[in-house]
């Protein structure tokens, strides 16, 4: 960085104190309970703080490790490299994460967003390997550009804002997807006094099928599984629309796409046997409602076995009913839509701002 800007270079050692957490003993109940939050990488949600966690340590837990303060600064340094988040509150972190508390030269919140900034630079100095790994003491020498804390402040302030615009238009989008839930359960208790199916009478679920590598990332149509879009593909295997329902892994979740598609092997695509009685959008929310996780029978990796789901029943309400649930439901999701198509700008601007700011192309104006 240049020096006439005022902006210097640190090694993360010199900016804090690097803490490595620890795992407790699983087998010790005594250090498992009621006390400190117990942060490990899937407590990382991309928001600026970790919030909730899955785990707690208690008091006699806490020591045998370190406990850290509020606004340490934690990154991932193992298998996942470079997530960053900010404790909220004293806590403590397992091996994966190293936690920097910071000193007086940089404040926390600009030590998150220079993280935040620097992950791909971070990754890479862990190598590429099977687990990537990057110790403490190569941690401690990466190497940070930093301003004049007024300066710090200032680009906090900027990126904060846009931070909780993020994090308002996520609360809408999440308060949105409740009322869709809602409408949906409210929608199918209403109809279960009717006539019952069973599933197999109705639809059959086939197998999709799997891509190589050098099959994907060529085409318009999407290549769909339990969780939506998961790449592109030059062909389409279903004529859509379509409805894709978990079958290994996360089973029973169910994405409803209107586009022709390629349905993954771990998933079954749906044929109905008789479409002029069953709106197919309609149906995707039924077995949404009916939850086929439930009906895991697997061992291992959880399986939906057809078979069985083909056993469960349903009520059918006349067409025009169905047409009349699409309607309200799919009106509630333009809503949803609409709002993470502002989230999608704005990240965006966040991540515009993130490249001018902490990287000295642009400065900002201290009073």
């Amino acid at each position: 960085m240049n020096d006439a800007n005022n902006w210097k270079t640190f090694k993360i050692g010199q900016l804090g104190e690097v803490v490595t957490g620890i795992t407790p003993s699983t087998k010790n109940e005594n250090f498992w309970g009621e006390g400190y939050p117990f942060v490990t990488p899937s407590d990382f949600t991309g928001s600026k703080y970790v919030v909730k966690t899955e785990r707690s340590i208690t008091q006699e837990g806490a020591k045998t490790g370190r406990i850290i303060p509020k606004d340490s600064v934690m990154v991932t340094c193992i298998a996942t490299i470079g997530e960053v988040s900010l404790a909220q509150s004293e806590c403590m972190t397992n091996q994966q994460i190293n936690a920097i508390i910071p000193g007086e030269r940089v404040s926390p919140q600009f030590l998150y967003y220079a993280m935040l900034f620097n992950k791909a630079r971070l990754k890479r100095s862990a190598g590429i390997t099977v687990s990537p790994i990057i110790k403490k003491t190569s941690f401690e020498r990466f190497l940070i550009d930093i301003p004049p804390v007024p300066e710090q402040k200032k680009i906090v302030e900027i990126l904060s804002t846009v931070d909780e615009r993020i994090e308002n238009t996520n609360e809408k989008i999440n308060k949105i997807k409740k009322i869709r839930k809602t409408a949906i359960n409210k929608f199918f208790l209403n109809y279960n006094n009717e006539k019952k199916y069973k599933l197999g009478e109705i639809f059959s679920l086939e197998y999709g099928k799997g891509l190589s590598e050098n099959m994907r990332k060529k085409g318009k149509y999407p290549v769909m599984g339990s969780n939506g879009i998961i790449d592109w593909h030059s062909e389409y295997l279903v004529k859509g629309p379509g409805i894709v329902v978990g079958r290994k892994g996360t089973i029973g979740a169910v994405v409803y796409t209107d586009s022709d598609f390629w349905p993954i092997d771990t998933a079954y695509y749906v044929e109905v046997k008789n479409k002029e009685k069953v709106n197919l959008k309609w149906l995707s929310y039924k077995l949404e409602n009916l939850k086929l996780n439930k009906l895991n029978m697997a061992t291992g990796v959880p399986g939906l076995n057809r078979e069985i789901v083909y056993e469960q029943k349903i009520s059918i309400p006349e067409i025009s009913l169905q047409n009349i649930v699409v309607k309200n439901i799919s009106n509630i999701e333009k809503r949803i839509i609409t709002e993470e198509t502002k989230k999608e700008v704005l990240i965006k601007i966040k991540k515009s701002l993130m490249n001018d700011l902490l990287s000295g192309k642009k400065r900002v104006r201290i009073p």
